[in-house]
């Protein structure tokens, strides 16, 4: 693992479903203060996730006013017949929550914020915490991992510290980012990979719960699986990762056959809501 002030989770910790703190107090005033920046930094956590993870024909936009963001991609759909193991699964779940908790996630390290278990993202509408929140369906059966996977995505980002400053410095520049708009950069997630996959590996099949616990059924694994709804391009809730066997590539990148949903807010509209 690297050195790091967010270094990634334990995998024991997969297993330890931790509530998700409010929002620092300074949280709020810091964003309307600095909306641009947060807008740039929020839509550019996502983007760096998603192009280090080998999602195809990622653009990354920033309005005039800076106050509304969005994140596209035009990976294809893929179909798949066959059920994968049950810690890939886990495995694939926690890679695709972790980039839509990215954006929030971003904007704290922007901002200098450091709550330690993980942060709600608190809107009117439909959210990046619901988002990711249909990715686990039943397949961690202690509970949703959000605190854990906010943890990974965190790391991640603190990893991969310089390119997330490139993107979003692109972005508040020029207003849209790709990833030929920076050729050098270099992103390094093969660790988060591996994070979540010994993790998930280390996690178990479910077992008769003898308490009060959620489990997919009376003491049967029943692998998960999420799909895409519409085209490539399309919103959607139900983000679906699939791993590859072995996962590699240049300077560090991992590329999986991603299939992500584009990622749209309204930032401004969501920010006045949360604070009246």
């Amino acid at each position: 693992m690297p050195t790091s002030a967010h270094p990634y989770p334990g995998r024991c910790l997969l297993r330890a479903v931790w509530s998700i703190d409010p929002l620092p107090a300074d949280y709020l005033n810091w964003r309307q203060e600095n909306i641009r920046q947060a807008i740039a930094y929020h839509e550019a956590g996502h983007a760096l996730l998603m192009h280090g993870f080998g999602v195809a024909g990622i653009e990354a936009r920033l309005s005039p006013d800076g106050c509304d963001g969005e994140v596209f991609h035009s990976a294809p759909i893929h179909a798949h017949a066959l059920r994968m193991p049950l810690p890939i699964e886990r495995t694939n779940a926690i890679l695709a929550a972790a980039v839509f908790h990215a954006g929030l996630e971003a904007e704290q390290l922007a901002g200098g914020f450091n709550p330690p278990t993980g942060t709600e993202w608190r809107c009117a509408t439909t959210t990046d915490h619901e988002k990711a929140d249909a990715t686990f369906g039943d397949l961690f059966f202690r509970g949703k991992p959000h605190g854990y996977t906010k943890a990974v995505a965190r790391a991640a980002l603190s990893r991969n510290r310089e390119a997330l400053d490139r993107i979003a410095q692109y972005l508040m520049r020029a207003g849209e980012w790709k990833p030929s708009d920076t050729p050098a950069m270099i992103v390094h997630l093969a660790d988060a990979n591996d994070t979540a996959a010994a993790a998930c590996l280390a996690y178990g099949d479910p077992a008769l719960p003898s308490r009060n616990l959620v489990s997919p059924g009376a003491g049967e694994s029943r692998p998960h699986s999420l799909t895409l709804a519409g085209h490539p391009g399309h919103a959607h809730a139900g983000a679906r990762l699939d791993l590859a066997d072995d996962p590699g590539g240049a300077s560090g990148v991992v590329n999986h056959p991603f299939v992500f949903p584009t990622i749209q807010r309204h930032h401004l509209i969501q920010f006045q809501k949360d604070i009246t």
